[in-house]
């Protein structure tokens, strides 16, 4: 039989944990090993059960688990410290970011002729 609907459970953080549903929904945690590490010390069966899929991890996690871990001190400054480097990460201007504004500051280069250039080649 076809399915109708597909749904997705988003589990009911506690709201010391909320961080984690930033986290886990940034796609940044797959190259971040220290986010990976905290996702699988939430619970290292489930989170290789659920294929490292953090929105999957929180999704079956017991809640009592979640209540465990808003009351852990060294879990929440680990959180606390990967979400504000995620925040800063968003924030700040990366690579591309100043590429692109430096290309809207410069003029661009202009080859034989005063025409622009597409090429650096004719520039030089």
């Amino acid at each position: 039989m076809k399915a109708l609907r597909r749904f997705t459970v988003r589990a009911h953080l506690p709201e010391r944990l909320a961080a984690l549903d930033q986290l886990s929904t940034n796609l940044r945690w797959s190259w971040d090993k220290p986010t990976q590490d905290l996702f699988a010390s939430i619970d290292p069966a489930l989170w290789a059960h659920c294929a490292n899929d953090p929105v999957a991890l929180l999704g079956v996690v017991n809640p009592s688990r979640l209540d465990q871990l808003a009351l852990d001190e060294g879990f929440l400054g680990r959180l606390d410290w990967l979400a504000a480097d995620l925040n800063d990460y968003l924030s700040r201007p990366l690579w591309y970011q100043q590429q692109q504004q430096q290309a809207l500051v410069a003029p661009p280069p202009r080859g034989p002729g005063g025409a622009v250039c597409c090429c650096c080649r004719f520039c030089q």
